[in-house]
């Protein structure tokens, strides 16, 4: 355990000094400030209505039907700002686990770094365990810091806490952790940028498997013969991030995420998937010739 968190707290040190997190970390951090302003300027929320295709209505009961905003519409459009502010915060945090994680084992092989840890009292499973822990914990606390900035906003601008906005900010970085233990794993053992691109089919892939079980399930769009079998296989062997997309737990008509037994539940299955993934990963790197 003390190498893990050895490597896992170098990780980190290294990770906290990339300029590229930083920028990326300040510009998410500005955009979701951005849309935070917007919610408390009046013009804006206007406009966004219109853009929204929200429209006004009369009210017959004051005098000369004098044109009013209607409370819905102005649900809808905080609900769009929000929803919004947490897909940049998963676009960003997407970003920065990508440059972290590309590279970060490549390049320790390649300038031979990787020498001088495992020769110590450092085993390989430890090493990529260390490596995992170190980046998800940087990930995670850029995911939390953008996140915490949009809930306290939007929590004092309502008065009232949002549960879905908050099961999010605290349950998406599972998803992240899947992305950088498949990343870890393609990484020991094919090119980086192959690597880079597959986990990322992958993973933007896993927040279509609800549409992928309606190919091989629904009968109004079931597929037949070989094509039924291959959705049916991409299904099961993808991660099933749909849940757990901010577009969709956001959203009180597609969150399936409504009691506590399915938020453990999903919970659980990430931490099956990672665990998997990560067994994958020192299985590979334990028979690469360094």
């Amino acid at each position: 355990m003390m190498a893990i968190a050895a490597i896992a707290y170098n990780t980190f040190l290294e990770s906290i000094r990339k300029l590229e997190l930083v920028l990326f970390l300040v510009l998410g951090s500005t955009l979701i400030g951005a849309i935070c302003y917007l919610a408390t300027n009046e013009q804006a929320i206007g406009l966004i209505n219109k853009f929204m295709g929200e429209q006004q209505f009369v009210n017959v009961d004051s005098p000369g039907g004098i044109l009013i905003i209607n409370e819905p519409s102005l649900l809808a459009t905080l609900s769009h700002l929000k929803a919004s502010g947490m897909f940049f915060n998963e676009v960003f945090t997407l970003i920065i686990a990508f440059a972290l994680t590309l590279f970060m084992i490549p390049h320790e092989i390649s300038t031979g770094a990787i020498l001088y840890i495992l020769p110590k009292p450092v085993q390989r499973y430890q090493y990529i365990l260390g490596k995992f822990f170190g980046v998800f914990a940087i990930i995670s606390i850029c995911w939390l810091l953008m996140g915490l900035e949009l809930f306290t906003f939007f929590s004092i601008m309502q008065e009232e806490v949002d549960k879905y906005l908050l099961t999010a900010i605290f349950l998406l970085p599972l998803k992240y952790a899947i992305f950088i233990a498949m990343m870890i794993a393609l990484t020991t053992r094919i090119p980086p940028i192959a690597a880079g691109i597959f986990s990322l089919i992958f993973f933007l892939g896993g927040h279509v498997s609800a549409k992928l079980q309606d190919l091989f399930m629904d009968p109004a769009l079931a597929l037949e013969g070989f094509m039924r079998y291959a959705a049916m296989f991409t299904y099961y062997i993808i991660p099933h991030l749909y849940p757990v997309f901010s577009g969709t737990i956001m959203d009180e008509n597609e969150n399936i995420l409504e009691t506590w037994t399915q938020v453990c539940g999903w919970a659980l299955y990430a931490f099956l998937y990672i665990s998997i993934l990560l067994v994958i990963a020192i299985i590979s790197f334990r028979r690469k010739s360094l």
